[in-house]
């Protein structure tokens, strides 16, 4: 994993319906790596199913032991076999939750931790280098809006 300064990319305002967030951190990730290691999760045992995450907040990263989430209903498994949905808690901090979605190329990932809910979101620069951006959720690129606000 190595980081980036913000000011340094060329990063698009918008990726579809997503904006760019108004603060963050951008890695780059071994992605070939990343993607061999979720694909085959499922073959691995408990103890060693295990990701580093990075947060913001001076933590660096949190090692997250991972398990299915059991929000992907078996039919939607069947005909996407490239899609995951897991979820995780940290060995380090047994507060800290996480919940990724892998695309087959891909992971989304929020991380609750110490009160806070950070995002880690693939972007794609104007070259078409893959960045991932940490950001916390009041820093989204979208307004934050209250479930009561809708009823």
């Amino acid at each position: 994993m190595q980081l980036y300064r913000p000011q340094e990319l060329e990063l698009p305002v918008k990726q579809g319906a997503d904006s760019l967030p108004q603060k963050f951190t951008a890695f780059r990730i071994n992605t070939q790596s990343l993607n061999g290691f979720i694909k085959g999760i499922d073959g691995i045992p408990y103890q060693k199913k295990v990701i580093s995450m990075p947060v913001n907040g001076g933590s660096g990263c949190l090692l997250f032991h991972l398990e299915d989430s059991g929000t992907l209903p078996e039919a939607w498994q069947k005909k996407h076999p490239e899609l995951k949905s897991l979820k995780g808690v940290s060995s380090q901090d047994t507060q800290a939750e996480l919940r990724l979605d892998f695309d087959g190329e891909t992971i989304k990932a929020a991380i609750t931790h110490d009160g806070q809910v950070e995002f880690l979101s693939p972007w794609t620069d104007k070259n078409g280098t893959l960045y991932y951006l940490l950001y916390d959720q009041a820093d989204a690129g979208h307004p934050h809006i209250p479930v009561k606000d809708h009823y």
